[in-house]
């Protein structure tokens, strides 16, 4: 690792590899548990809402 520029350079890999080029932050994933702990997901059950800026559009699922 050394001098944090191998890690800057996979950080931006990663960042790249999301359909909207951006990495999701903790602001984004707490909107989501507000939403879901909230009355307006009263009726979700089951469902998978992934919060990870389009990585799974780009990488797929296994």
């Amino acid at each position: 690792m050394g001098d944090g520029g191998d890690d800057a350079h996979s950080l931006d890999r990663v960042v790249d590899a999301h359909s909207l080029q951006r990495m999701a932050a903790s602001t984004d994933v707490a909107v989501i548990v507000l939403f879901l702990a909230g009355v307006g997901a009263r009726v979700i059950i089951g469902a998978v809402l992934p919060v990870d800026a389009g990585l799974l559009l780009i990488v797929g699922v296994d």
